[in-house]
């Protein structure tokens, strides 16, 4: 095997790796970036515990293809990833991070936000809004136990309102 295939190869496992262990991974663009940009930019992302890597979009279109069948997958420039693994993070940290890494790619014009995998599914950028927009993690788990206990309490209502009636039917044919 050559030189370049061999490399081409070790990338790609690498990749594949990360696709399958992250629990998050942000995908993006670079554009008109210097070497000192980008290491400064590196730099800031390492202190939300994410690791960065520039690839070349060719090494990512397999293993994505893998995760997410059917899609269309057509990007070309400096393609980058950010990513932190599972074992590493609690579920609060996580978001924390994820809020950072938002608001860092919101200040940098020099950076496209294209999507990101959280918990292998693919999200777009009304999932950054939404990540960005709330106080916490546990505003999110309130706001679902408070949907699920309407529902119960609507399904509830329901029953109850069937069963007076019939009540009240054979209440009358009596």
């Amino acid at each position: 095997m050559n030189k370049n295939k061999v490399k081409k190869s070790l990338e790609y496992k690498s990749i594949d790796s990360i696709l399958k262990t992250s629990t998050f991974i942000g995908f993006f663009c670079l554009q008109n970036m210097s070497v000192k940009d980008k290491s400064s930019f590196k730099k800031s992302l390492g202190d939300f515990d994410l690791k960065f890597k520039i690839i070349k979009p060719n090494l990512l279109t397999k293993p994505i293809l893998k995760l997410v069948p059917n899609l269309n997958f057509l990007a070309s420039g400096s393609f980058a990833i950010c990513y932190f693994s599972k074992n590493k993070h609690n579920t609060d940290s996580v978001f924390t991070n994820m809020q950072n890494f938002f608001k860092l790619l919101k200040k940098d014009k020099n950076t496209i936000f294209l999507g990101n995998l959280f918990n292998n599914s693919l999200n777009n950028s009304l999932f950054e809004k939404k990540i960005a927009s709330l106080n916490s993690l546990l505003t999110t788990q309130v706001e679902s136990l408070a949907l699920i206990q309407n529902n119960t309490n609507t399904l509830l209502a329901q029953l109850s309102n069937s069963k007076n009636k019939l009540s009240l039917i054979l209440a009358k044919k009596k």
